[in-house]
């Protein structure tokens, strides 16, 4: 069974999407519009629904400086997804920046003509982990 034989709708889905307990988005190739952030995303990130329809790096120039987008450009160029482990990223919310840590696939997909236009990024923050891990270490 795929997408077009199931019973859930295009709102449906947008809506499960939309409550997951994983940060979603959905970027476009061209100019890495954000097309999609679920409000888990928003919130972590301290950002509202205004950041869909403008550039990632735009809303998020903190961003430039981690590398993340040679990770994303490699996903385009190869339409290899990424996974990343226990990946550090500083964020600036609230007026500060604060290191969090997640793991991530970036996925391709692709049109029906099997180009690719947009990215899938779907994270877990483990935050909480890595920081028990990295005090563990240091009382060692």
């Amino acid at each position: 069974m795929n997408v077009l034989d199931s019973k859930i709708h295009l709102q449906e889905l947008n809506n499960i999407f939309a409550q997951a307990p994983v940060t979603i988005r959905i970027i476009r190739a061209e100019n890495y519009i954000v097309e999609f952030a679920n409000e888990y995303y928003l919130k972590i990130v301290g950002k509202s629904a205004d950041i869909i329809g403008k550039p990632l790096f735009e809303t998020f120039p903190e961003l430039i400086t981690q590398g993340i987008k040679p990770l994303i450009d490699t996903v385009f160029e190869t339409g290899v997804p990424y996974f990343g482990k226990e990946f550090p990223v500083d964020i600036f919310k609230n007026n500060e920046t604060k290191r969090h840590y997640f793991n991530f696939v970036y996925t391709p997909l692709r049109e029906t003509d099997g180009t690719i236009t947009r990215l899938m990024l779907v994270s877990t923050e483990v935050t909480e982990q890595v920081n028990y891990q990295l005090k563990s270490q240091e009382a060692d």
